[in-house]
């Protein structure tokens, strides 16, 4: 009995922390600015103020703050079917959630995932 109702908690949780991600998803891509993205540079500029401005509105998303993406430091951006893809340098042994975020080099909108990192 317990169980069961341990497992329906742990479902609306799941389902409501699925629904606070995709919003914050859909709120850094609505929030980009529509400029074109030449160099890997602006790309990884780009990432880290959607990641503020996301943090901002959704603080209880650790991943986004300010000392979490400084962890991952130094960034790099890759370009590939035009999309810069923006990820930071793993810490040796580490197991974790970390940011992978693409940005469209032709119209800058932007795109943030939560990585498992195991």
């Amino acid at each position: 009995m317990y169980a069961n109702a341990l497992a329906r908690t742990r479902s609306a949780w799941y389902a409501a922390g699925f629904i606070a991600a995709s919003l914050l998803f859909f709120a850094g891509a609505a929030a980009a600015e529509n400029t074109p993205v030449r160099t890997a540079e602006a790309a990884i500029e780009k990432a880290r103020k959607t990641w503020a401005e996301l943090y901002e509105k959704g603080s209880w998303h650790k991943e986004l703050g300010p000392k979490e993406t400084a962890r991952f430091e130094p960034y790099t951006a890759s370009l590939a079917s035009g999309k810069w893809t923006v990820r930071g340098t793993i810490p040796p042994k580490y197991h974790g959630v970390t940011l992978v975020t693409t940005v469209q080099q032709e119209d800058g909108i932007v795109q943030v995932q939560f990585v498992d990192v195991k």
